[in-house]
């Protein structure tokens, strides 16, 4: 992908949560339109949104000023999980542009134990829970307050004594 969308020209200024070396053209074209509308833009790469970098993100979004817009772009998993930390940081859906390169890892949210699976599946495929060993069905729903796909249960009877658990905080979902 060459041409990233357009900058949001209401925007006061713009944060760019990059990750990944495939953003670096989005980026690169979001510098340009930048320069172009001068607008302040920051650009804040990481390799992957794992637990140190989305703590990062926590911080600037914490600093985020109003007007702020907030830009991601990188692997879809990571997107997914930045985004998440965006909306529960209050960044609002308008506020947000989004980028997804590429989708080969997801994260499925298991209803019956609260757990995370990483896998390779799609929506319709289905998995094994990584915690409770249901078998899940990968629903084509995306929880924009997690960032994870959600499964639900193909089995009558949970395995292993597992038990049905309330949904989790952000912080038990963090990767």
């Amino acid at each position: 992908m060459s041409a990233a969308p357009a900058l949001d020209d209401t925007g006061r200024a713009h944060l760019v949560l990059a990750f990944g070396d495939a953003a670096h053209p989005v980026c690169a074209d979001w510098a340009a339109q930048a320069v172009r509308l001068d607008s302040p833009l920051e650009v804040h790469a990481h390799k992957e949104a794992d637990r140190s970098a989305l703590a990062y993100v926590d911080a600037l979004l914490a600093a985020a000023t109003i007007g702020t817009r907030v830009l991601v772009v990188g692997p879809a998993r990571d997107v997914r999980r930045t985004v998440a930390r965006a909306r529960w940081a209050g960044v609002l859906p308008g506020e947000l542009t989004v980028v997804a390169l590429q989708d080969d890892v997801i994260d499925v949210f298991c209803p019956h134990c609260a757990a995370t699976t990483e896998t390779r599946a799609r929506p319709g495929d289905t998995v094994t829970c990584g915690d409770c060993r249901r078998t899940l069905e990968v629903r084509d729903h995306v929880a924009s307050w997690t960032g994870t796909f959600l499964g639900s249960g193909t089995d009558s009877e949970p395995r292993d004594g597992a038990h049905s658990l309330p949904v989790p905080t952000r912080e038990a979902l963090a990767p």
